[in-house]
């Protein structure tokens, strides 16, 4: 408590600690991220890994960076332990794969692979992305969108596909229809509410109350609190009892009802969670003219070979004409993974939580980077060398 450089900001005192870190790598060969048992984030360790060859229609990927979600988390706490032990006869945690989505470069490519090249950056949907190499099919690879980082890239793949899947394709959200979209901080929340804009809806969002600035800046008008019920009364007044042409939910208990109070006769409601959501039998007793929509885009994508490629061909064109822009970003070190559980479990984040796969720095054009020394000798070759690979700003003292 008397630490010379801790510090008070508002009611919370910062002090330096020395913490553990995820188990180091090994000094040889690649390796994959696990949890060896459920409970605690505390119990990741990195494990050598078994590379796979590409095979036919397969790519195999370097992995830079890899993006962190709540299926993550449920994963660690255990909640999707059942799960994993029915569908796929996997009952040791250690033997679940982690991560579902990165961003790296093309290691190699399998027969009959088109447009994809060694050496590519890219970014996957990819089961088992917490691994510094990963194969999957090519229909769930795409080309990293111009100008976005390595880290910023990792965000794409499961919020801005599966808010794009979930408005377009299930909801057909049109230009001029309300949209309530739950959780709009968040990476699936902030993705759908981006496209919505871009589709010309007029968005109602919830967060929790310390984030609706940062939604607020998005562009929505209309931001009320996640955390009660109390959002239904207020959609209801802000719309003059008409309601909301579609709900896409990722809350369950109360909150189910809740949204479906302000759904408008015949509106669709998209479900995104996991746990403790309606079975479409209930949902017809309690509102026979509503669409409902539960769904898992990883299931959804593996009956339609086209429904990915699709998906990322649309949302890279958003991207190249600025439609679309990267989620925020909070970025741990693999050495971290850990910490960057636990800041997503306690969701301190707005935007995305990023583990990255490499030592290098990876460089910005919307970054500053600080070189103390900066005109010295060492300090310019490094600030030339900086501004070569892409650095934005650059302030040398």
């Amino acid at each position: 408590t008397h630490h010379p450089h801790s510090a008070l900001r508002g009611q919370t005192r910062h002090t330096p600690t020395l913490t553990p870190t995820t188990n180091p790598t090994p000094d040889t060969g690649a390796v994959k991220l696990v949890l060896g048992e459920y409970g605690t984030a505390d119990d990741l360790r990195a494990e050598p890994l078994e590379r796979r060859a590409p095979g036919a229609g397969e790519v195999e990927i370097r992995v830079r960076a890899a993006g962190l979600n709540f299926r993550d988390v449920l994963i660690m706490l255990g909640m999707m332990r059942e799960h994993y032990a029915d569908a796929y006869g996997l009952d040791r945690a250690a033997d679940v794969p982690l991560g579902f989505e990165c961003a790296g470069v093309v290691a190699a490519v399998g027969a009959g692979v088109t447009g994809l090249a060694v050496g590519d950056p890219v970014i996957a949907m990819a089961e088992g992305g917490f691994a510094d190499f990963v194969t999957v099919g090519a229909g769930q690879v795409a080309a990293l969108p111009a100008g976005l980082t390595m880290a910023e890239g990792a965000t794409v793949p499961l919020a801005f596909l599966t808010a794009h899947y979930a408005l377009t394709r299930l909801a057909g959200l049109r230009a001029g229809e309300r949209v309530l979209i739950h959780a709009a901080s968040g990476g699936v929340g902030g993705a759908a509410v981006q496209i919505a804009l871009a589709l010309g809806a007029e968005v109602f969002a919830t967060a929790s109350a310390s984030k609706h600035d940062a939604v607020r800046a998005l562009g929505v008008a209309h931001v009320f609190d996640s955390r009660s019920t109390s959002f239904a009364d207020e959609v209801a007044a802000a719309t003059g009892g008409q309601g909301v042409d579609v709900v896409l939910n990722s809350l369950n208990g109360e909150f189910i009802p809740a949204g479906l109070s302000v759904l408008a006769k015949d509106g669709r409601f998209v479900e995104m969670g996991k746990l403790g959501i309606w079975s479409p039998e209930r949902m017809r007793r309690e509102r026979p003219d509503a669409g409902y929509f539960p769904f898992d885009l990883g299931d959804d994508a593996e009956l339609d070979a086209t429904l990915l490629p699709g998906l990322f061909e649309e949302l890279g064109a958003m991207f190249a004409a600025g439609r679309l822009r990267p989620l925020p970003v909070t970025v741990f070190p693999r050495a971290r993974a850990a910490q960057a559980y636990t800041h997503m479990q306690h969701t301190r984040h707005t935007g995305k939580v990023v583990l990255t796969f490499d030592q290098r720095v990876e460089l910005s054009g919307r970054g500053s980077y600080l070189v103390t020394g900066g005109l010295g000798g060492l300090g310019l070759q490094v600030a030339r060398r900086l501004a070569e690979q892409g650095a934005g700003h650059l302030v040398l003292a």
